[in-house]
């Protein structure tokens, strides 16, 4: 199950990072490899967190991945290297797409997509990333777009993630059906009001 981690400090000693859990509780101690290990499911995501009077400091200590293409172009070089070196490490080609949408670059990114899922994801992967929806979008994929949010919607959960509709109703656009197209971003707003995309993507169509 997904769910957010603070890290509020670390101890080199034992090798473990302390943090507060948002789904199992405050001050669990983690391993510094099973950190490694699940957070390059979500690509090495993370959001720091600073006083304005100490973005410079921040700002050095980030060094070259202050900037955020030059993250996104690192982030990528990353998950190429795992690739590379495990060639079944459908999270390492995941990444590369998440990446790759990042710089736009669609195609190479669906590619990327359609290698992760031959080797196989975890049913929950589409709760979370998002990245090949909108891979998919981009090269008018429609029909696997709608591949994708029927099985989140089948599998217990995916029906509590309002850019499964969102993206569902995109590729009903796609199709030319928007009367159905209408439903699913109804359906999102439903769940989110403050989805703003799904409104966004409804009054372009109008009623």
């Amino acid at each position: 199950m997904g769910h957010y981690l603070l890290i509020k400090g670390y101890d080199d000693a034992q090798g473990v990072f302390i943090t507060n859990d948002s789904y199992l509780g405050e001050d669990r101690a983690y391993a510094y490899d099973d950190i490694d290990t699940f957070w390059q499911h979500f690509n090495y995501v993370y959001i720091t967190l600073y006083p304005t009077n100490r973005e410079e400091e921040l700002n050095a200590i980030l060094g070259e991945d202050a900037d955020e293409q030059q993250n996104i172009a690192r982030a990528f070089a990353l998950a190429r290297a795992e690739a590379i070196a495990d060639n079944a490490d459908a999270f390492a080609w995941f990444n590369m797409g998440t990446n790759l949408v990042m710089q736009g670059k669609y195609a190479d990114a669906a590619t990327a997509y359609d290698q992760a899922r031959a080797i196989g994801l975890p049913w929950r992967m589409m709760w979370y990333q998002f990245g090949m929806f909108e891979a998919y979008y981009q090269m008018q994929r429609y029909d696997d777009m709608l591949d994708l949010a029927v099985s989140n919607l089948n599998d217990g959960g995916g029906q509590y993630v309002e850019e499964t509709y969102y993206y569902a109703g995109l590729a009903r656009i796609g199709q030319g059906d928007l009367d159905r197209a209408r439903v699913q971003f109804d359906n999102a707003l439903r769940f989110n009001p403050n989805f703003t995309p799904a409104q966004v993507a409804l009054d372009s169509i109008g009623r």
